[in-house]
């Protein structure tokens, strides 16, 4: 199962970027969540938003809003259970990627910002 001539094998470069994509998706919330702030002012204006009942606009952008911090918390647990840092360094970069993503996820995913 190799691609290409060279003998990469799929596996091989998993093990290689892994480590490196809860710190991808980490740097990829802040642009995102820019994204959502603008699509969420052009699509209700500045009408005040319910924070309960059954109009909870706030609820679903929160919960757009941190889909790429979520995913770099299952890459990071996922790498950490396939084991593919290969070094510490990509340990420490799949830690730090990992605690960063649950993070925002935590802070962001959650009405005003605080878990209940």
């Amino acid at each position: 199962m190799t691609s290409g001539t060279d003998g990469v094998t799929m596996a091989s470069t998993r093990r290689r970027f892994g480590p490196y994509v809860p710190i991808a998706a980490a740097a990829i919330e802040i642009p995102w969540m820019i994204v959502i702030a603008i699509a969420m002012f052009v699509a209700v204006g500045d009408a005040p938003q319910p924070a309960s009942g059954p109009h909870l606009n706030l609820v679903l952008w929160a919960m757009v809003g941190v889909i790429p911090a979520a995913l770099g918390v299952v890459a990071a647990i996922a790498g950490a259970v396939l084991r593919w840092p290969q070094s510490r360094a990509q340990w420490i970069w799949l830690a730090v990627g990992g605690v960063v993503c649950l993070a925002m996820t935590l802070q962001w995913g959650t009405p005003n910002g605080v878990i209940e």
